[in-house]
């Protein structure tokens, strides 16, 4: 695993092929039962916080991770469909609310999560870890 040094210096480098090289995000390493949430299905390998109003981006991800490659790009991506997915929340919340559940809201970022997690299995294909060797060694 990269040092968080290292960590950052590729997600710097990723920005730039995802073209959100304007915010400043920061990536450390966190125990994995500090990054549990309640909402979550499985265990939690990565989780962003957002911060709009002076682009300020905190992505932390396990210290125990799978593979922190894919976790890193899989976190990215949910930032980079941050509006998108906020204005989909807000229909749900507005179906929600007509029929005074949450279902709405729970099967939409079902498939969130599906589709975040597709589009970084295919990121990774284009943009393999071995393109960062020169970050690595």
């Amino acid at each position: 695993m990269p040092t968080e040094k290292q960590l950052n210096l590729i997600c710097q480098e990723l920005q730039k092929i995802m073209r959100i090289q304007d915010y400043d995000i920061d990536v450390v390493y966190k125990p994995t039962e500090e990054l549990q949430r309640e909402e979550s299905e499985g265990e939690v390998q990565g989780q962003i916080f957002i911060v709009p109003i002076n682009n300020a981006v905190h992505i932390e991800i396990s210290s125990d991770c799978l593979d922190w490659y894919i976790t890193l790009v899989h976190e990215l991506k949910h930032f980079q469909t941050f509006k998108a997915h906020e204005l989909a929340v807000q229909f749900t919340d507005i179906i929600d609310e007509d029929n005074d559940t949450k279902s709405g809201y729970l099967m939409y970022n079902k498939y969130y999560e599906q589709m975040i997690d597709r589009l970084a299995k295919e990121f990774v294909v284009l943009y393999p870890k071995r393109k960062f060797n020169h970050i690595l060694r």
